[in-house]
C-alpha cells in the first residue's frame, strides 16, 4: 500500500494555492506523481476566468517543478464527475478543499461528496484557509466503529499513518452497544503494518453523540488528520458512528481523509 499518485482538483478560488501545495508536499514525500485537474473551464466563461486559467497552468508546473515530482495537468468538466472521474481510477489519493457555495469562483460547492461517492479513492478534505504546520498526518485520529467503512478508510490511509509520529484509534462506545469490540484486534493490525498505534476509547451515555466526542479528542490530542469511514448514498453523505458524514465534511476543524 503506497501513495504513487496523488490527484488534486484545481480552480481559480482562493484555496487553491494552499490545496496544491498540500498536495505537492504529499508527492513529494511518497515520490508520487501529481496530477492537476483544472475545473476552470466551468467558470472561466462566467465569471471572466479565461486568462486566469493560463494563470493556474502555470501555478501548477511551476509547484511541480519546484518540488521536484513528476506530473500530469489535465482539463475537465465539472459535471463530468457526476459519473465518475476516469482519472480516479487512476489515483492513490484525492485533494480537494471543503466547499462554498458563497464563492463564486468555486466550479462546485458540493465537489467532495460528489467525488467521495463515486471515486472509489479516498479523499483528503482540507478546511478553508487550512495552512497547517507541516506535513498531513503527523498525529491523525482514526474514527472506528467496527464497519467496512471504517476499516476501508484506516487500509487507505496506511501510507500516512506509517509515517506519523503516533496515531490515536478513537471509539465511541454507546453504553447500550459493544463498537469497541474489536478496538485492541484493529489496533495490533495497525501495529503489524508498522502504524505507531495509541488506543483511546471514549464512552458515552446512550444519548451521547459521536461527532463532538470525537472533535473533542481531535483537539485534546493535538490531532491534524481525522481518518474516517463515510456512510451514504450517492450526492447525500448521511451517517457516521450513528451521527452525521455531514457534520465532519462540514465543519472537521483539520483535514479529513474519507472512503466510501
Amino acid at each position: 500500500m503506497f501513495l504513487r499518485d496523488v490527484t488534486v482538483y484545481l480552480d481559480p478560488g482562493p484555496e487553491t494555492h494552499r490545496r496544491l501545495g498540500i498536495a505537492a508536499t504529499l508527492a513529494k514525500a511518497h515520490d508520487a506523481c501529481l496530477t492537476g485537474v483544472d475545473l476552470s473551464a466551468a467558470v472561466s466563461s462566467r465569471v471572466g476566468f479565461r486568462a486566469a486559467r493560463g494563470a493556474l497552468r502555470a501555478a501548477f508546473q511551476a509547484k511541480a517543478s519546484e518540488m521536484g515530482i513528476r506530473s500530469i495537468y489535465r482539463e475537465v468538466d465539472v459535471d463530468a464527475i457526476e459519473d465518475g472521474d476516469p482519472r480516479c481510477a487512476a489515483s492513490d489519493l484525492i485533494v480537494v478543499t471543503r466547499g462554498d457555495g458563497r464563492d463564486g469562483s468555486s466550479p462546485s460547492a458540493d465537489l467532495p461528496e460528489r467525488l467521495l461517492m463515486t471515486a472509489g479513492a479516498p479523499i483528503l478534505v482540507l478546511p478553508r484557509g487550512w495552512e497547517g504546520s507541516g506535513p498531513v498526518g503527523r498525529r491523525p485520529i482514526v474514527a472506528w466503529d467496527g464497519s467496512g467503512e471504517a476499516t476501508r478508510a484506516a487500509h487507505d490511509a496506511l501510507p500516512l499513518l506509517r509515517r506519523s509520529e503516533r496515531t490515536s484509534v478513537f471509539v465511541f462506545e454507546d453504553d447500550s452497544d459493544g463498537n469497541a469490540a474489536g478496538l485492541h484486534v484493529f489496533a495490533a493490525h495497525l501495529r503489524r503494518h508498522e502504524v505507531p498505534t495509541v488506543v483511546i476509547g471514549q464512552r458515552s451515555g446512550p444519548h451521547g453523540r459521536a461527532t463532538p466526542a470525537l472533535l473533542a479528542h481531535v483537539e485534546a490530542e493535538g490531532g491534524d488528520l481525522i481518518v474516517a469511514g463515510a456512510y451514504g448514498h450517492p450526492r447525500v453523505a448521511e451517517r457516521l458512528f450513528g451521527g452525521a458524514t455531514r457534520e465532519l465534511l462540514a465543519g472537521a476543524p483539520v483535514p479529513l481523509l474519507m472512503s466510501h
